[in-house]
């Protein structure tokens, strides 16, 4: 109505976005009320959009009375308009904005509130029927979810399916432009190994570009990439908001990257130097329903430790042998937070990434076959490091469960539509890796106490003696079997493939490494509850590697230089050495 009084445009909400992409429009003008840029006018005058308060409207009105050509230059809006104009010129809520129902910046959708609220109350009061009932069914399921897990596992190691290699390698001339994205935050320590690395690519620099993307605050990062920054690399600076996270600096790197073909780095990576032309060649051979590929990848330091020792087997297992058989048979596959190649028109289908996932790699995976596209993995590895320390190693676990919860309860907020965009097998895989996996170590620790109860015969448990008690402790050995046996199967054909050899220690630590993933679910589902959208860093350049730091390839990779803790630690090296002597084999 105001609009129609004062003779000028009225732009309904989502009709209407801020001119260019980044604008500064934080801080410089009213986010309910504008006033917003919106460009130019054919004739060079600015075009403006605004929110006019009832109290202003006669002023308004004599306004455009006495400046008539003004009514051709500002438009009227309403509040909510405004707000996401505001929203959608930040490139990290365009999908939040756009695609709602696919954004993890809430927990529950109000459907799924309602339904395990009611399934609270189910279970409530269900606490009537007989305990062995309510036991034994919780056994059932989850020793199916254990089985089911271990039987794709067993499948994928027995497969060994090689990854995709494109039948030819592209020429320069042939190549299209490729913009490398690599988020850093708090890395100064590996910037030099990271630039040289990069350096290496075997790419034309003039048909790539290397953006590093980096923090507002993060001034050593920063200043240590640019004493390196070589041909085709530059800096860009995320501005600073919420959340903090990897996909969020990824959402702004892509609002400025030029390239067709888009890539990811992490700060700790050492890509092969094949790997760009290698991916380029392979879109270029395939069908455009073929929107990413994930490279493998796999650790470089695999020394003694046993954190370091079961993280580069699970990588194994996982990169070189239960990806590649997802992928072989077109069943959805969780790419990994790096080294994943995507076409960028496929990439800007489906919203790019979402700032509010932890893992923003598997659920933009789930998305994409969501829209009919296919993923696959390329015969082509990038080096990482593995986390040194149970510490750092927890907390890169706790955030990457809950980001899975979040991928989860995304996926699952319209089921019907899910089952809809997907085939009947590529839903049963998300079933299967997602909720088996959270189901498994959510009652993992309560399997083991139980069939050790049982078998030492220490303290009695509930159920005990009962036909329900042996069935419950059957299903729980079963299921601790069941896993333990997949585990190792993938472990021992990846390892081969990797070159790392099992040793008795590497078996024996099977329990140890589950029931360690199952303390970092509960603390995931904590923060899931506590703090969603909180990303855990996790620190690199703690590990000598291969070629870097000094250590010349071939040579056993060290730690870096001793802690405060590792020196008063080092005072009881005998005991410790002995014990290693005996838990190595």
């Amino acid at each position: 109505m105001a609009a129609e009084l004062c003779g000028v445009p009225f732009l309904p909400a989502g009709t209407f976005s801020v001119r260019g992409i980044g604008d500064p429009v934080r801080g410089k003008i009213d986010r309910l009320t504008g006033p917003l840029a919106l460009g130019k006018r054919i004739d060079g005058a600015e075009k403006l959009v605004v929110v006019p308060s009832p109290e202003c409207l006669p002023a308004l009105l004599k306004f455009f009375n006495k400046y008539e050509p003004l009514r051709h230059q500002v438009c009227f809006a309403s509040r909510d308009g405004i707000e996401s104009a505001v929203m959608e010129s930040d490139p990290a809520l365009r999908l939040k904005v756009r695609h709602p129902e696919f954004s993890a910046s809430i927990r529950l959708s109000p459907e799924q509130s309602w339904f395990y609220g009611v399934a609270a109350a189910f279970t409530a009061a269900g606490m009537t029927v007989p305990p062995e009932i309510l036991a034994l069914f919780t056994s059932v399921v989850t020793t199916g979810s254990s089985i089911a897990l271990a039987t794709a596992r067993t499948a994928s190691a027995l497969s060994a399916r090689p990854p995709l290699k494109p039948s030819s390698r592209l020429p320069d001339e042939l190549l299209p432009f490729y913009s490398v994205l690599v988020p850093l935050h708090r890395e100064e320590a590996v910037a030099g190994s990271l630039v040289d690395a990069l350096s290496r690519l075997d790419y034309p620099v003039a048909r790539r570009e290397i953006l590093f993307l980096l923090e507002e605050d993060d001034v050593k990062t920063r200043r240590a990439v640019q004493r390196q920054l070589g041909a085709g690399m530059r800096l860009i600076v995320v501005p600073d908001g919420i959340p903090r996270s990897k996909p969020r600096a990824l959402t702004h790197g892509l609002a400025q990257a030029r390239g067709e073909l888009v890539t990811i780095f992490d700060g700790e990576d050492r890509p092969g130097p094949e790997q760009l032309r290698m991916a380029a060649s392979a879109f270029a051979e395939l069908p455009a329903e073929v929107a990413a590929l994930q490279a493998q990848l796999a650790v470089d330091h695999v020394d003694n430790r046993f954190l370091v020792r079961q993280f580069a087997l699970e990588y194994a297992a996982l990169f070189d042998r239960f990806l590649p058989w997802l992928a072989a048979r077109g069943w959805p596959i969780p790419l990994g937070g790096t080294s994943n190649h995507f076409r960028r028109e496929a990439l800007e289908r489906v919203g790019g990434w979402d700032p509010f996932n932890m893992t923003e790699d598997a659920d933009l995976g789930i998305r994409l076959c969501r829209h009919g596209y296919r993923l696959e993995v390329l015969d082509s590895t990038t080096f990482e490091e593995a986390p040194l320390t149970w510490r750092v190693w927890h907390g890169q676990r706790t955030r990457w469960l809950k980001g899975w919860l979040q991928t989860l309860m995304v996926s699952f907020r319209d089921p019907p539509r899910l089952a809809g965009d997907l085939d009947q097998p590529g839903l049963i895989v998300i079933l299967v890796y997602f909720a088996s996996i959270i189901m498994t170590l959510a009652l993992h620790p309560i399997f083991v106490l139980i069939v050790g109860l049982h078998l030492s015969g220490l303290a009695a448990y509930p159920l005990r003696g009962s036909l329900a008690g042996d069935c419950i402790v059957a299903l729980a050995a079963g299921g601790l079997s069941m896993s333990y046996a997949g585990s190792l199967l993938g472990m021992i054909s990846g390892g081969a493939r990797r070159g790392i050899r099992l040793r008795p220690r590497d078996v024996m630590g099977i329990p140890v490494y589950w029931l360690l993933q199952s303390f970092a679910f509960y603390h995931a589902v904590f923060e899931f509850i506590r703090r969603p959208h909180h990303w855990q860093k996790t620190p690199h350049g703690l590990a000598k590697r291969p070629g870097m730091n000094g250590v010349k390839n071939g040579e056993p990779p060290l730690s870096e230089a001793m802690t405060a803790r590792t020196r008063r630690q080092a005072k009881h090296w005998m005991p410790r050495k002995i014990w290693r002597g005996v838990w190595s084999g």
